[in-house]
């Protein structure tokens, strides 16, 4: 067991590594044909304002067409101080400064929002895969499918609306305390819980299906040793899978919310990074989501293989 864990380990780490560098050293490779200064088309005040302090600062060192590699290994430098350098336009601040003050909101929000899908979504899969092919079955997909199909920008004004204006319940907008995180979390939500319940309760359905689950009928298993030893143990990888996976829906969803709820968190000043063209702090926040989804894939792929010795013998073999 020690051994296969030590593997598992060893390969998380190097995909890491290998996929963090390539990804830097693609985007440095890219960012050597676009233009230094920003554009902005008509709104000639604004690019003034962003271009005077980028013009003020040294040959940037993510556009220099010829030292590729030398770039590379600036930014993984700056990387492992943990500051990413100086931001091109905050000139004043490091970027891990940057950083540092906008992860917090961030970082409530995705634990938040993984927590409310990860256990909603698992009570709806349960409720769903029990009472398969009924009337409650039918109401959870109905509702599903109806949220899956809404896109975030369409959800927020409606739950604003409904939590903000028409019931002054929740803040509609900026920072002001834990309250303004839940409006945030049921728009990023809202569609993979229903998303992953439905995953569960097909994969529940299929389970009861096997010729495994009818031999313990059969011997006379009970209700609750029937669910607890063998329908959910065996319907349980698919759903941790699909939560690890989700995380990659989180982030993408971040620049959305964070947007249309006003919150000062990672997603925003990615947005800010590249309308500002802030190339270090654009490359920090690359490094920084990189990480969290690959993280999240590999604790998924973790607890799949900590739970389930058939998938370390496949992994491993």
């Amino acid at each position: 067991m020690l051994k296969i864990f030590g593997k598992f380990f060893l390969q998380s780490v190097a995909q890491i590594v290998f996929t963090s560098v390539v990804t830097i050293g693609l985007l440095i490779f890219l960012l050597r044909y676009l233009p230094d200064y920003a554009s902005f088309g008509e709104l000639g005040e604004m690019a003034l304002e962003i271009s005077k302090p980028i013009s003020g600062t040294e040959e940037n060192a993510y556009t220099n067409k010829n030292n590729f590699i030398q770039n590379n290994f600036h930014f993984w430098e700056q990387a492992f101080t943990g500051e990413f350098g100086f931001s091109r336009v905050h000139q004043d601040q490091t970027v891990g400064n940057l950083i540092k003050k906008s992860s917090l909101v961030t970082f409530f929000l995705i634990l938040t929002s993984f927590a409310f899908t990860s256990i909603l979504g698992g009570i709806l899969g349960l409720i769903s895969g029990y009472r398969y092919g009924h009337s409650l079955e039918r109401a959870i997909q109905f509702f599903g499918n109806l949220l899956t199909a809404m896109p975030s920008f369409l959800l927020a004004p409606i739950l604003i609306f409904i939590f903000s204006i028409r019931w002054p319940i929740f803040p509609s907008a900026l920072w002001s305390g834990p309250a303004s995180l839940v409006l945030p979390v049921l728009t990023l939500s809202l569609r993979p819980t229903f998303y992953l319940a439905r995953l569960f309760s097909l994969q529940i359905h299929e389970t009861f299906q096997t010729d495994f689950i009818k031999v313990a009928q059969s011997k006379g298993v009970g209700f609750w040793g029937l669910w607890f030893s063998h329908v959910i143990p065996n319907s349980f990888s698919a759903f941790i899978i699909a939560t690890g996976n989700l995380l990659g829906q989180f982030v993408s969803g971040l620049f959305i919310v964070e947007a249309l709820f006003a919150l000062p968190g990672l997603g925003h000043l990615f947005i800010q990074s590249l309308a500002e063209r802030d190339y270090p702090l654009f490359l920090a926040l690359v490094l920084v989501f990189s990480l969290i989804l690959q993280l999240g894939h590999r604790i998924s792929e973790f607890i799949v293989l900590w739970f389930s010795p058939a998938h370390q013998e496949s992994r491993f073999e």
